[in-house]
């Protein structure tokens, strides 16, 4: 039986592959190495996923629900459309975030502050990225996700203690956020390989991840 993880990546490739022609017609092509990119990418993570998948397992199987939790459904995306519903931002406006500056303050924050910490410096930098709609959208995915998992982190470890579990949560969540932070730079490159369609109108990516809440109503 396939895990939460690797079902969330499937459904992205599947999406993804659906979606290519069509952005593919609206941009005379340009849009297809982004796309195979993407697509690429999803593919070499899934055996990442069913490893995260088999960890996750003892847990779940106790009703904590890491991984579980962690990845939303695609099944919440936009429909596809050929236009974004608000007007394009300027090229010019489009700054590259500087990719290895956030890693370092997130490790900063995580070895020094722990989840709390890490937390506050999710959402300072995802309120930046709002100041410009349009743009760093596969960045705002990825912080978006880490926000996640930095809040349900220490929800998780409770639960463990106060089942008397012998094992933790912690390394799992550890290892869900590093994979999510090795993926920045991934992110950034991204987001500037996008940012001349999404100036032109495109929906490329705005429409193509689901929105990420930070917590999730009733599981604490």
């Amino acid at each position: 039986m396939m895990g939460p993880f690797e079902e969330h990546l499937r459904d992205a490739i599947r999406i993804n592959q659906e979606r290519r022609p069509r952005y593919s017609a609206l941009t005379g092509g340009r849009s297809v190495p982004v796309s195979d990119i993407l697509i690429q990418s999803e593919q070499l993570s899934v055996p990442f996923a069913r490893i995260t998948d088999l960890c996750s397992i003892p847990f779940r199987k106790k009703g904590i629900r890491i991984v579980e939790l962690e990845f939303i459904s695609m099944d919440r995306i936009p429909p596809f459309s050929e236009r974004l519903p608000f007007s394009p931002p300027s090229l010019n406006s489009f700054v590259e975030k500087r990719s290895g500056r956030l890693i370092f303050e997130l490790c900063k924050r995580a070895f020094c502050g722990g989840w709390i910490e890490v937390s506050d410096r999710l959402r300072t930098e995802l309120k930046q990225l709002d100041e410009v709609p349009g743009f760093h959208l596969m960045l705002k995915h990825i912080l978006e996700s880490m926000l996640r998992i930095s809040v349900l982190a220490p929800i998780h470890k409770r639960k463990c203690v106060e089942m008397g579990l012998w094992l933790s949560t912690t390394p799992l969540s550890g290892y869900l956020f590093i994979s999510h932070l090795l993926a920045i730079p991934f992110a950034t490159w991204l987001d500037r390989k996008t940012a001349p369609l999404l100036a032109e109108g495109v929906p490329i990516l705005y429409q193509d991840v689901p929105a990420i809440p930070e917590s999730e109503e009733g599981y604490s």
